[in-house]
This record gives C-alpha cells, structure tokens and sequence, in this order.
C-alpha cells in the first residue's frame, strides 16, 4: 500500500537503485504495481571496492526496467565549491557527494524518485547493529580473555576502509569502550582529540570543549527500548536518519528540483516494523529468515539470487540479545 500511494504523481517517475536489499524492494514492488518499465537510476565508482552497479544491474534486469547509470570519477571533487552553496554548513557525510550526481542525472528524466531510504533502520539492517550483538557477546568473556583478544587486534593488518581485515581491526580497537561509546566511535571518522588538532584557534574556542558524543549518549539516556541493540536503532532515528540521511538527500534532491520519496519511513511501516519480535529481524535477517517477516518474504523471492546472497542471517544472535535482558 505504501508503494502504490508513493506512485500516485502526475509527473515522471522513477526510483533510486543502489542495488540493496531495501530499493531492490521498493523496485520489485513498483514493477508489481505499474503497467510499464520503472525508470531506474543507479552511481557507481571507478574503485570496485565500492562500486555497486552489478547489484543494481541485476535488479534492473530482473524487472525490466529503464536503467541509467552514471559512474562517480576523481574529478567530481570539482562539484564540491557546488555541494558547499547548497549545503550552507558544515556536512561531514561524503556521500554527500555521489547522492548530489544521482540527483541530477534522475532529474534528467523524471520529476519524482522514490528510494529505499529508512529501511535500515526499520528493520535493523546496518552491520553496525550486528556489530553492536557481537560487542555484547564479547562483554561477557572472562576479563582476562577479552584483553588478549585487545591485544592481538593491534597485530592486524590495516588494509582499505573496505576489506574485511580493516572492518574487523576497527571493530576491535573499541570493545574497550563503554557499549554507547563503543558504537559511537563505530560510526565517527575522528575522535575528539583528533578534531582538536585540527581546529583554528577561533573554533576551539567556540567548540573545542564540547563532546559530541554527549548527543549520542544523550539519546540513550532517552530511550525505552528494553536492550542494547533495540536503544542503539532508537539513537540512529533520533539522530543519524533526520541529521544526516534525509538531509543528505533532500538538499541533494531540492538541488535539482526532484522529490524523492521514502517508503519505508511511512508511519504505518514503521509501526510495522516496531512491532515485530526482533527475533524477526537483525542485519536484513527479516529477509532471509523465515520468521516474523512472512509478508516481506514474497519480496525477497521477487529479488535476483545476487541481490539475495548479500543477506546476512543473525536471527539466532539477535534473539539471544533479547533474551538476556
């Protein structure tokens, strides 16, 4: 239902397709309820460490559907003094960058874009969440264990911010941490003393004695949620989807006089999704398992095979996060 009132417009329409579980979705269901081809637009990038067009390239050949691409160069470093104008204030989400590209080429066809914003957070699919199960696993091992394990992650390779040596590296380095700030310093690029050796005398004056992730913890503290994991998705729909992902993609978006619009974050599918047993979900688990997740399945089937094999299912580790509260 939240699709089909999405697709009511009297202008061109189209969907952003990053080649993810979430706007694969939102395709498969926008092919399902249309007569023609669905406009598709997907980025890419020369470095295939984060270039994603394959993904997008079989879900467009699965449902037919008009595919654009347009592969994000070096040089697009050139658009910046542009995203500064339209941005007006510090923006610290560099994909800012190829979301502002994707824009501008969608409006090239089509007035409005629907996409699969939100539905990390609707359904717990950040890796980060499963990073934030594995973290309380590790919590419970014996004090003298878990320092050795500290220990032998200073011996691991750095590697590219994309291989899985330096993922787990950086995993590691914070199970040191307090849970909140743990996850804290999961998301941030810089920690506080890092910043401050980059500040201009006038900005430390003005914020070098803030924390910023007093917000974060700030958010906890003002959170219901029975567990861990459950606070940690209540902090990123307070803070990450409002202050950095929709306003990442409506500046990007308005740039170019293009509406884009979310179906996952209408309010019915987030209630939706609020009331499922977390055993339902956890890391896209919603997707792959068979539990609690009867009517996203019929999507799931919809999807290419190569779409569906990026599913990681942590139903077991999710449940048992819940049972330990």
């Amino acid at each position: 239902m939240t699709v089909r009132l999405s697709l009511i417009s009297d202008v061109p329409l189209g969907a952003l397709l990053s080649g993810g579980i979430d706007s694969s979705a939102v395709v498969a269901l926008m092919r399902r309820l249309t007569s023609g081809p669905v406009r598709t637009f997907s980025i890419g990038f020369e470095n295939p460490e984060y270039d994603e067009l394959a993904y997008a390239r079989h879900v467009a050949r699965r449902f037919e559907t008009d595919h654009h691409e347009l592969v994000v160069k070096p040089d697009a470093a050139n658009l910046l003094p542009r995203l500064i104008w339209h941005y007006n204030e510090p923006f610290a989400d560099s994909s800012a960058l190829p979301s502002f590209s994707l824009c501008e080429m969608a409006r090239g066809s089509v007035t409005v874009a629907l996409n699969g914003g939100g539905g990390d957070e609707a359904f717990i699919g950040y890796d980060c969440y499963l990073a934030t199960v594995l973290g309380g696993k590790y919590d419970q091992i014996p004090a003298p264990v878990r320092g050795g394990l500290l220990r032998g992650a200073g011996f691991l390779p750095g590697g590219s911010p994309k291989s899985l040596a330096y993922r787990f590296r950086r995993f590691a380095e914070a199970l040191a941490l307090d849970p909140r700030r743990r996850y804290a310093r999961w998301l941030t690029s810089f920690e506080n003393e890092q910043k401050e050796e980059l500040y201009t005398p006038d900005s430390a004056a003005q914020v070098g004695h803030l924390d910023s992730l007093r917000l974060l913890e700030a958010a906890y503290e003002a959170s219901d949620a029975p567990n861990f994991l459950e606070a940690t998705v209540h902090s990123d729909v307070q803070l990450y989807l409002p202050d950095d992902l929709l306003v990442k993609m409506d500046i990007a978006s308005m740039a170019h006089s293009l509406e884009v619009r979310s179906p996952f974050l209408d309010h019915h599918v987030v209630e939706f999704a609020a009331a499922l047993p977390i055993s339902g979900c956890g890391a896209c688990s919603c997707w792959s398992s068979g539990s609690g997740c009867s009517s996203i399945n019929p999507v799931r089937l919809r999807l290419p095979p190569h779409v569906g094999s990026r599913l990681v299912d942590v139903t077991t580790e999710i449940a048992a996060s819940r049972r330990q509260r």
